[in-house]
């Protein structure tokens, strides 16, 4: 069965097998070395130094919009709404809620509040500053 395993991936030039070993499986002594494996490794270490690349900016930008979409996927579970009526209730078509859902969108702060109305659920915390507001600061400007 190994046998015939490893003759149809060979056929079918996924795999360039070796013997480097023996291990006793069925009666059979195989232990092969995939080319593919090594290709696979190569392409790891590609998108490594290609991720090592990408701005910190672009970075964070991508960590946020995964949150988003995870808080998003997680109220939409506790609702009792399907992905289809929530598109609906917020004017957005479904492929949009595939995308957000998905990651791959930015989400506007509108979209965003509107969501939150129509799931019930606070998704993002917007942090307000504590401190002086314009007038206040203005006026000490001024002196």
């Amino acid at each position: 069965m190994i046998n015939a395993a490893v003759a149809q991936l060979a056929e079918q030039g996924t795999c360039n097998s070796q013997v480097v070993g023996s291990s006793p499986i069925g009666g059979s002594s195989w232990l092969f070395q995939s080319s593919l494996s090594s290709k696979m490794s190569e392409e790891k270490s590609r998108l490594r130094k290609d991720v090592e690349n990408i701005p910190e900016h672009k970075k964070k930008l991508h960590r946020s919009l995964t949150k988003v979409s995870m808080n998003v996927s997680w109220a939409l579970r506790k609702s009792d709404m399907t992905k289809e009526e929530l598109a609906e209730e917020i004017d957005r078509p479904v492929e949009w809620m595939n995308r957000l859902l998905g990651g791959g969108i930015n989400v506007s702060l509108r979209s965003l509040y509107k969501l939150e109305e129509a799931l019930g659920e606070k998704l993002i915390d917007v942090h307000e500053h504590k401190g002086d507001t314009d007038t206040e600061r203005d006026r000490r400007r001024r002196k």
